[in-house]
C-alpha cells in the first residue's frame, strides 16, 4: 500500500551507545509538514530456551529505563547492522544463561514500539541445551537472577507492573511450535 506520506529529511539530535535520535520531517498527503522525533536502534535478538521436558530458563535483569528487574530471556543488541542472526542468540545464549543450543528456530520478527522507534527484535526458540559457564558482558549481566519455569505457566505469566512483550509473545509461539 502506497501511503502517500513522503520523507523530506532527518535532522540528527544525538547519537548514544545503540541508537541514534533524529527529527524527522514527513509531508502528509494533503501537503502538511509536521515533524516526529524517531530512534534508529540497531535491532535485538530474544531467545527462548525450553529444555526436553518443557522447562525454559529465565532471567531477572535489571533495567535502568524502568528502574526495576525484569522477567526476560536471554536478549542483546545485535554487534553491527549486518551481524547474523544466529551468531547473536548463540552469544547472548551463553553470556546470559551459560546455555549452548543444538537448535534455533526463528519465530517471529516484533516491532517493539513503531511510534517514535525502527527497533527490530527477532525472536527464536533454543532447544537441545547443554550448560557451560556463563560468560556476563555488562554490569547488569553480572547481577541476574536465573531460574527456570514451566512454558505452560509461562504462556500465562504476567507482571502486574508491566510483563516482557517478547517475552509473552516467544513464550506463545513457542507452545504452539511444541504443541504444548
Amino acid at each position: 500500500m502506497t501511503s502517500g506520506f513522503t520523507v523530506l529529511g532527518d535532522d540528527h539530535r544525538a547519537t548514544g551507545y545503540a541508537i541514534e535520535l533524529l527529527e524527522r520531517s514527513i509531508e502528509a498527503p494533503d501537503g502538511s509538514v509536521f515533524t516526529r522525533d524517531v530512534v534508529r536502534h540497531l535491532g535485538a535478538v530474544a531467545v527462548l530456551p525450553v529444555g526436553e521436558a518443557g522447562t525454559v530458563h529465565l532471567l531477572r535483569q535489571y533495567r535502568a529505563s524502568v528502574d526495576r528487574y525484569v522477567v526476560e530471556m536471554p536478549a542483546g543488541l545485535r554487534d553491527h547492522q549486518d551481524e547474523d542472526l544466529e551468531v547473536t542468540a548463540r552469544r547472548e545464549l551463553l553470556e546470559e544463561m551459560g546455555l549452548v543450543a543444538e537448535h534455533l528456530e526463528f519465530l517471529a520478527c516484533v516491532l517493539n514500539s513503531s511510534g517514535f522507534c525502527d527497533q527490530r527484535t527477532w525472536l527464536y526458540l533454543a532447544t537441545g541445551l547443554s550448560s557451560v559457564p556463563p560468560v556476563p558482558d555488562g554490569i547488569e549481566e553480572q547481577f541476574v537472577e536465573r531460574f527456570t519455569m514451566s512454558l505452560a505457566d509461562l504462556v500465562s505469566f504476567t507482571e502486574a507492573d508491566g510483563s516482557d512483550v517478547t517475552l509473552l509473545l516467544a513464550a506463545q509461539l513457542a507452545a504452539r511450535r511444541l504443541g504444548i
